[in-house]
């Protein structure tokens, strides 16, 4: 790799650091860091170009004022975009020989940042209401005592707080960071590939209120001590392996049905 590689490469870095939310939880953010070294792996090898020149200036223009468009308002997402636009010029002096197209490929990078948690906090509130509600609506019918004022839900007498750690934006994020990598792996060069992620947000959804109603079980069963607990932390991401456990056979039984098809076409 040459000298502007290099170069490149570390610029690149150095604004990634920047954009970066200072004080974030890590516990909730750290793992989407894995999208990068994902991206790398998927994209491998990475041959660079002989005939790629450097990038013309005027072209830098564009990403660096969408990246200062996203520090100006305070929003992450338009500085990611300008991000991966910096990224996707870069990669220009490469040739990638991996299962996706570049243009998809990039999905990773640009999930390796939380601005799904910083910048849609709304959306956090709508997972919260609607998994305190679909608890409060499932034992009711199981003849519960219950009832709920907002996120809180009170279970034979016991509060459960639906608090913004249980807004699943965290999840929602690693799920359609980690789908993304299965369906790259799989299907990355089929128009298919768009559902599939678009498929990922209602499955956030249920493992986000299927962990609201795990523990209100785990409340009834262990005592509030248990479900406050330990077990709060780790039942997401618990709930999160076990969604994609189902995912992965159902992408490899899409990629051998739509093998075939492409080579009648």
């Amino acid at each position: 790799m040459k000298r502007n590689d290099l170069l490149g490469g570390l610029a690149l870095l150095c604004l990634g650091f920047f954009i970066w939310p200072q004080g974030s939880p890590l516990a909730d953010s750290l793992p989407l860091l894995a999208g990068v070294p994902l991206f790398i792996w998927l994209g491998w090898p990475w041959r660079r170009r002989s005939d790629n020149p450097l990038p013309r200036p005027a072209t830098l223009l564009l990403p660096a004022l969408v990246c200062l468009g996203g520090f100006a308002t305070g929003l992450m997402f338009p500085s990611v975009l300008g991000w991966v636009w910096f990224l996707r010029i870069w990669l220009g002096r490469f040739d990638l020989r991996g299962p996706a197209r570049l243009s998809r490929l990039l999905l990773l990078p640009a999930l390796s940042f939380p601005w799904i948690a910083h910048d849609l906090a709304q959306v956090g509130w709508w997972f919260r209401l609607s998994g305190a509600w679909s608890a409060t609506r499932l034992f009711g019918l199981l003849g519960f005592e219950v009832s709920r004022a907002g996120t809180n839900v009170w279970l034979q007498g016991f509060p459960v707080s639906v608090d913004p750690a249980c807004a699943g934006l965290g999840t929602l994020q690693a799920m359609l960071l980690a789908g993304a990598f299965l369906a790259l792996s799989q299907i990355g060069h089929h128009r298919r590939f768009w559902w599939q992620i678009a498929a990922l947000v209602p499955f956030a959804w249920v493992a986000n209120t299927a962990r609201v109603i795990l523990t209100c079980v785990a409340l009834l069963t262990a005592g509030p001590a248990f479900a406050t607990g330990a077990f709060h932390s780790w039942s997401g991401w618990v709930l999160l392996t076990l969604m994609f456990a189902l995912c992965w056979p159902l992408l490899i039984w899409q990629r051998h049905n739509l093998e075939p098809a492409r080579r009648r076409v």
